[in-house]
């Protein structure tokens, strides 16, 4: 049983950068004659949505997983998206660069919300969700493979890439995805995990123009997310997820 869970999140890794990297080339070959000063923008942003578009496919014609898209954040809910001002901060520690401008803001918005839309959909939505229908896993193993998953999907920016900056991402990643994980089991929305994800990236492409791992990472920062994040998690876990 855990070895076949270990191959589906396997398997969902693998997906994801394969989708991401077909929709990359399918939409490179859309906007091939537009000239890269005004491609280089939105390219990035509509290859998210249409991996979106895609996985969404793939798991109405194989997985079956529903997914709470309706339940919206109502009330004291949203309180749970406070501990990301520990990201924010952080990352303002990292030499920022911020640009207000409003090409800037838009794109930041949007490649924020493209981001948070697939990376959430996968690795909360569509894991924890195969994970309850078809293995009836328990909140505590649901919110570790997630996490773990959500992290280990990072090793892909190793590639042409920094491998000491990507192990970090991997590690801040990590408990992110745990804390990301709580919530969504906590509240049955995958909402506050989505606007969560895009207000991180959107500020991190405002301050430093790119979400690549050289970029907005550093060895005390990203210990801090790990630790603090991943005891948040626990907390939270222990104290509303185990009646």
């Amino acid at each position: 049983m855990k070895r076949s869970r270990i191959f589906f999140c396997l398997i969902l890794i693998v997906l994801s950068v394969f989708l991401l990297t077909l929709s990359q080339i399918i939409v490179n070959l859309i906007f091939i004659t537009v000239p890269k000063e005004h491609s280089v923008v939105f390219t990035p942003i509509i290859t998210e949505l249409l991996a979106l578009l895609l996985i969404g496919l793939c798991n109405h014609l194989f997985f079956k997983v529903s997914i709470p898209w309706k339940n919206w954040p109502k009330g004291r809910q949203w309180a749970g998206l406070v501990p990301i001002i520990v990201v924010l901060l952080g990352d303002s520690t990292l030499n920022p660069h911020f640009s207000f401008g409003f090409l800037a803001i838009s794109t930041a918005i949007l490649a924020g919300l493209s981001v948070g839309l697939f990376e959430e959909y996968i690795f909360r939505g569509l894991l924890i969700g195969f994970l309850k229908k078809y293995f009836h896993s328990s909140n505590r193993t649901m919110i570790l493979f997630s996490g773990i998953t959500f992290g280990l999907l990072h090793l892909s920016n190793a590639i042409g890439g920094n491998g000491y900056l990507t192990i970090l991402q991997v590690a801040m990643a990590t408990g992110i995805g745990f804390f990301f994980s709580t919530l969504y089991l906590m509240f049955n929305s995958l909402w506050l995990p989505i606007i969560g994800h895009a207000i991180v990236d959107a500020f991190d492409q405002l301050a430093f123009q790119s979400l690549e791992n050289t970029t907005g990472t550093a060895l005390g920062t990203s210990l801090l997310y790990l630790v603090f994040f991943s005891c948040l998690s626990g907390y939270l876990y222990h104290k509303y997820l185990t009646a």
